[in-house]
């Protein structure tokens, strides 16, 4: 300011709640008259044409409608000509464990090829360009040409894809000499390529983007881009200036008193559903791990809900044991694979292998003795960490699993934790959902 006058401050409106919220917005979100979703099976472009007929005069609902009913015969199509030979013969069971399996194979394979790179890399004199690293990778990927960020995104966001496919398939067993290579990579490629369509309906419906016909090409994007490029720079610059000082771990502690006791778990031997588990003092590479990440999140905005107590099902659980609990899975996920053979998804077996089945009962004695927690929390906090894809889980007289899917874009390497039961069939009582 000068001579006491403060000066005007011009702020620059990018996107208002208004401007998002019209009446197919409220109908495509609500569920009062809701409109049928692009991506549901009993999707009805006509539902939409009748709705567009009625609010052509506002720009955003006729852009909403026309991109819901391009988006909507786009998957419709894709469904029909690939999803029924593509899943047909194979079981809900085998579908779930295909799934994770794939998911896991990729991660695998990404972090081998990086750590190809790097290694390659580290004897040359001259400096070496992170972006050169993170070139990798994967053979066999859901799509090809994808770079080392696109196949993260590619494995974490076809997941829900698969265990929507696997809600609709039936309980009894495939045919054994049915070819699980040629599955998994066709199946990669379809759900990936639904997953991008998803993505851009969600910008659609969200963000205002919308479609737009240019000569004979269609093209979709924001309304304003000159104001969509500015706040994505926004974004970038706030995330840089929140995570930067944290990432360098300046002034974070290398011990915490409060996790002297943990424990890491080793699997020394599994065989005919026996597992042999020892648990010991963990290294220091694993044990930094764990007080890195507490302690970063200690300074960030999450540290007021690291003490909350999350209700399962009649006991406290804190989101800081589940952080905790995470990184315990990591451990085990880590354990798992050094002791597998398969690198590949050629049946049944290898997809078994490289899903990290563990039985329920496994994953609770870790947390109990890796975190020093008692029985019934550990119960707890096995159940929070659980998705149950097909809807509840029954283990009345089977033998419950939990499937283990790495990703590197979670706090530990294990984002989730999948039950995959003997008998997981929509409609049976159990405990409910869990995402």
């Amino acid at each position: 300011s000068t001579d006491g006058e403060i000066s005007n401050f011009k702020g620059l409106v990018l996107l208002t709640t208004d401007t998002l919220n019209t009446t197919i917005f409220e109908r495509a979100t609500r569920q009062k008259d809701r409109l049928s979703s692009p991506f549901a099976r009993n999707f009805n472009p006509d539902q939409w044409r009748e709705a567009m007929e009625g609010n052509l005069e506002n720009e955003r609902d006729a852009n909403l409608c026309l991109s819901a009913i391009f988006f909507g015969n786009q998957v419709s199509t894709l469904r029909q000509r690939y999803h029924h030979e593509l899943f047909h013969g194979i079981s809900k069971r085998s579908a779930l464990i295909l799934s994770v399996g794939s998911a896991n194979r990729n991660f695998f394979a990404l972090r081998d090829e990086y750590r190809k790179r790097r290694s390659g890399k580290s004897g040359e004199s001259e400096a070496v360009h992170l972006m050169e690293l993170g070139k990798s990778s994967v053979e066999n990927a859901p799509q090809s040409g994808l770079s080392s960020d696109d196949v993260v995104t590619a494995i974490v966001d076809t997941l829900p894809h698969w265990f929507f496919e696997a809600k609709g398939l039936a309980d009894c067993r495939e045919p054994i000499d049915t070819d699980f290579f040629d599955l998994e990579r066709r199946a990669g490629v379809v759900l990936s390529v639904e997953a991008g369509i998803r993505d851009l309906w969600n910008a659609a419906l969200w963000e205002g983007c919308r479609l737009k016909k240019e000569g004979d090409e269609m093209h979709f994007g924001p309304v304003d881009r000159e104001g969509a490029y500015f706040w994505f720079a926004c974004q970038m610059r706030s995330e840089a200036a929140v995570i930067g000082p944290l990432a360098l771990f300046h002034d974070l502690p290398e011990e915490r008193d409060d996790l002297q006791e943990v424990k890491s778990v080793i699997v020394s031997h599994r065989r005919k559903g026996r597992w042999k588990l020892a648990f010991r003092k963990p290294s220091k590479k694993a044990f930094k791990r764990l007080t890195n990440t507490i302690n970063v999140l200690e300074k960030s905005y999450l540290s007021d809900l690291l003490n909350e107590e999350i209700d399962v099902d009649g006991t406290a659980v804190t989101s800081r044991v589940l952080v905790q609990a995470l990184w315990c899975l990591e451990l085990l996920g880590s354990a798992l694979n050094s002791i597998n053979r398969a690198k590949h998804i050629k049946s049944y077996r290898d997809a078994s292998e490289l899903s990290l089945r563990v039985p329920r009962s496994v994953c609770v004695r870790v947390f109990k003795e890796c975190l020093m927690l008692d029985e019934t929390v550990a119960e707890a906090t096995c159940t929070q960490l659980t998705l149950y894809p097909c809807g509840h889980f029954h283990t009345s007289g089977r033998l419950s699993w939990v499937s283990l899917h790495c990703n590197y874009r979670s706090i530990g390497s294990i984002a989730w934790a999948g039950c995959l039961t003997s008998k997981a069939i929509p409609g049976n009582s159990g405990r409910p959902l869990k995402p």
